[in-house]
C-alpha cells in the first residue's frame, strides 16, 4: 500500500468511529422517542444517547466548563433536585465532577501540592473519623462522614488543579449564575402564591423543599460575585445582569426571612466597604438593599426581628445555654462526630431553659457543635481551617486580574462564617463551594508567579537567570 493511501485510511478511520457513534446514538434516541414516548425511561435514554456523547467529550477536555460549573450553578437548588435512592442530582455531578477533574490533572499534567490550609481540613476530618470509635450514635456518625468525606474529596481534587484565569471566571460565572437562577425561581414561587409558608419564602417540590435559612445563605457568594462584577467590569452587559441578579438575589434573602443570612449579607457588605476602594458605591448599594428588604418584605422582617428577643432567637438561646452544659460534659474529645443532639439530650433535663427547645436538637451553630461532638481539639482545628482558608488569597495584590475576586470571595467567606454562628452550614455544598473557589484562586494566581518569572528569564537571558533563581530561593 502506497505511503499516502495508508495515512488517507489512517484519517478515515477517526471519522468512520465518530459517524458510527452519532448513527447509533440517534437510533437509540428516536427508538426511544417513538417506542416510550410519554416515560421517563424514554426521556431519558433520548436525553442520554443525544446530550450525553458531547457531555462526555466536554467532562475529558473541559471538566470545569462541564460538568463543575454545573455542580456549581445547581448548588443552591440542591434539597429538590432528588432523583431517588442515589440522593441529589448535585450529588451525582459532584461525584462526576470529581472524577472528571482528576483526570483531566493526570493527563494534563495540571496538578500541585495542595496549601496549607488542606492539611489543616484533613487533620479535621482525621480527627472526626476517629471519633467514630467513642460516638454516642455511630449509625449517624457513619452517615454525617459519608457525606463530609464526598466533600471533601472534591474540595482536595480541586486544591491540586490548576486553573487559566478564563476557566477560573467560567467557574465563578457558574456559582453566580447558579444563585441568579434560583432566586429568580424562588420569585417566581413567591409571585404564584406556591412558595410562602408562615410568612417565609419555602422553595420546594411535591417531594422535597429548601429550609430558608439555608436558601438564603447559600446566596451570599453569588451576591458578592455579582456585587463584585458590576463595580469592576468593563463590560456594560455584564453590569446590567450582574444589577438585576443583585436585586432578585437580595430580594429573595428578604423572603426567606433567615436572620442569619441577613446578618451575613450585612456583615459581607461591611468587610467588602472596609475592603474595596469602591466603598462609596457599595454602602449606596448597603442602602438600596435594605430598601429592597423593606420594600418585598418589610413588616415580615421587622417583626421577626422585634420577636428575636421574646423567642430567644427561635429557641437558639435556649438550645445555645444547653449545648454549653453539653460542652462541659464533653470538653476533651467530644461526644463523637453527629452527636450533638445525644449529647444535647444528656444536658437537657438539668439546664433552665427560659424558651422550651424541645428535645433532640441541632447545635445551630457550627463551633458550639464542633466543641460538643470533637472537644476542643476538634474546635481548634475548625478554627485554624477556617482562618487559614480565608488567608489563602491574602498575598493577591490590587494589581493582579483576580484581586476583585478575592475581594468576593473574602466577602464571601465572612458572611458565611456570620451564618455559621446560626446554623449548621459545615456539611451544605454551598459552603464547601466557597471554599472550592478560594483554593482554585490562590492556585490560578501562583500559576501567574511561576508563568511571570518563567518570562522574565526568557526576556532577560541566561546572565540573569541564575539572579532570578537566587532572589527566588531567598
Amino acid at each position: 500500500m502506497p505511503p499516502m493511501v495508508g495515512f488517507l485510511e489512517r484519517a478515515r478511520r477517526p471519522q468512520a468511529v465518530a459517524v458510527t457513534i452519532v448513527a447509533v446514538c440517534a437510533l437509540l434516541a428516536a427508538y426511544a422517542l417513538v417506542q416510550m414516548a410519554g416515560t421517563k425511561t424514554g426521556t431519558a435514554i433520548a436525553l442520554l444517547t443525544t446530550v450525553g456523547p458531547a457531555a462526555i467529550y466536554a467532562a475529558l477536555v473541559a471538566p470545569v466548563t462541564f460538568p463543575f460549573s454545573f455542580y456549581l450553578a445547581l448548588t443552591p437548588f440542591d434539597n429538590i433536585l432528588d432523583i431517588g435512592q442515589f440522593g441529589t442530582l448535585t450529588r451525582l455531578l459532584g461525584i462526576l465532577s470529581g472524577a472528571a477533574l482528576l483526570f483531566f490533572m493526570l493527563s494534563s499534567k495540571r496538578f500541585r501540592e495542595p496549601p496549607r490550609a488542606t492539611a489543616l481540613w484533613l487533620l479535621l476530618f482525621l480527627w472526626m473519623a476517629s471519633s467514630i470509635f467513642w460516638a454516642l450514635d455511630v449509625t449517624t456518625a457513619e452517615g454525617l462522614l459519608l457525606i463530609s468525606l464526598q466533600l471533601f474529596g472534591l474540595y482536595l481534587v480541586t486544591s491540586m488543579l490548576t486553573l487559566s484565569l478564563p476557566q477560573l471566571r467560567i467557574a465563578a460565572f457558574g456559582a453566580a449564575a447558579g444563585g441568579v437562577a434560583s432566586a429568580l425561581y424562588g420569585l417566581w414561587m413567591y409571585a404564584s402564591g406556591e412558595g410562602m409558608f408562615k410568612q417565609r419564602l419555602f422553595v420546594h417540590t411535591d417531594t422535597s423543599s429548601i429550609n430558608p435559612d439555608h436558601f438564603g445563605a447559600s446566596l451570599l457568594l453569588p451576591i458578592a460575585i455579582c456585587l463584585i462584577a458590576l463595580l469592576w467590569s468593563r463590560s456594560m452587559l455584564l453590569r446590567a445582569g450582574s444589577l438585576i441578579g443583585l436585586c432578585a438575589m437580595i430580594a429573595t434573602v428578604a423572603l426567606t426571612g433567615s436572620r442569619g443570612a441577613e446578618l451575613g449579607l450585612a456583615f459581607m457588605l461591611a468587610y467588602l466597604i472596609w475592603r474595596d476602594r469602591h466603598r462609596v458605591w457599595i454602602a449606596c448599594a448597603s442602602v438600596f438593599a435594605a430598601i429592597i428588604v423593606m420594600a418585598v418584605a418589610g413588616p415580615t422582617s421587622l417583626a421577626r426581628w422585634s420577636m428575636a428577643a421574646q423567642t430567644g432567637g427561635a429557641g437558639r438561646a435556649s438550645i445555645w445555654s444547653t449545648g454549653l452544659e453539653a460542652f462541659k460534659e464533653n470538653w476533651l474529645f467530644g461526644a463523637g462526630y453527629g452527636s450533638f443532639p445525644f449529647a444535647y439530650d444528656h444536658a437537657f433535663i438539668s439546664t433552665f431553659q427560659p424558651d422550651n427547645a424541645h428535645w433532640h436538637r441541632a447545635s445551630h451553630n457550627i463551633f458550639l457543635g464542633a466543641g460538643v461532638e470533637l472537644g476542643i481539639i476538634g474546635l481548634a482545628l475548625l478554627l485554624l481551617a477556617w482562618w487559614g482558608q480565608f488567608r489563602l488569597l491574602a498575598h493577591i495584590p490590587e494589581t493582579d486580574p483576580r484581586f476583585p475576586l478575592r475581594l468576593a470571595l473574602e466577602g464571601a467567606l465572612v458572611g458565611l462564617f456570620v451564618c455559621g454562628l446560626f446554623a449548621d452550614i459545615m456539611i451544605e455544598k454551598y459552603l464547601w463551594l466557597a471554599f472550592m473557589l478560594v483554593v482554585l484562586t490562590h492556585n490560578t494566581v501562583r500559576d501567574g508567579i511561576y508563568a511571570r518569572t518563567a518570562t522574565q528569564i526568557s526576556v532577560e537571558g541566561p546572565s540573569r537567570s541564575s539572579a532570578v533563581s537566587a532572589s527566588s530561593g531567598a
